[in-house]
């Protein structure tokens, strides 16, 4: 018996990477079906730019404090994030807005913005699959010598 691995080196279980990409698979698409329900219920809004700041020196986002003039005329503000700093962010002007869950009495307002809301969770999904398919491909192929 023979054994093809290096003294010291740890072969990684097959049953892991199938249990990290399922978690990173349902982790996106949680996050794309939060996207999908505020493009489908949302309703969009203006807000006026409070104060702002980036996350640090190395990132985009911005965070911005804002005050949002919702439909029915109540007013409230609210912290908005920027991911990747797509937004003119100037402190008194105003930025468009979609806000959701209104009636919940905990309203949720978000940048207008598609790709803010849907590209990390289709990010996640896509090397969640990825990871689960190069995981069972070996499994299900035969193989040919």
């Amino acid at each position: 018996m023979s054994v093809d691995l290096q003294p010291g080196a740890r072969k990684m279980p097959s049953w892991l990477l199938i249990v990290v990409g399922a978690i990173f698979a349902v982790l996106g698409a949680i996050g794309l079906w939060g996207a999908f329900d505020v493009s489908l219920n949302g309703v969009p809004a203006t807000g006026k730019i409070v104060e702002h700041h980036t996350a640090s020196a190395r990132s985009m986002t911005v965070y911005a404090q804002v005050d949002v003039a919702l439909p029915g005329g109540r007013a409230l503000r609210t912290e908005v994030e920027d991911t990747f700093g797509r937004a003119s962010w100037v402190d008194g002007e105003t930025v468009s807005l979609v806000c959701a869950k209104l009636r919940s009495g905990a309203p949720h307002c978000e940048f207008d913005s598609a790709l803010d809301g849907s590209l990390l969770p289709l990010v996640f999904s896509v090397i969640g699959l990825g990871a689960m398919w190069w995981s069972l491909r070996g499994r299900f192929v035969t193989k040919t010598a």
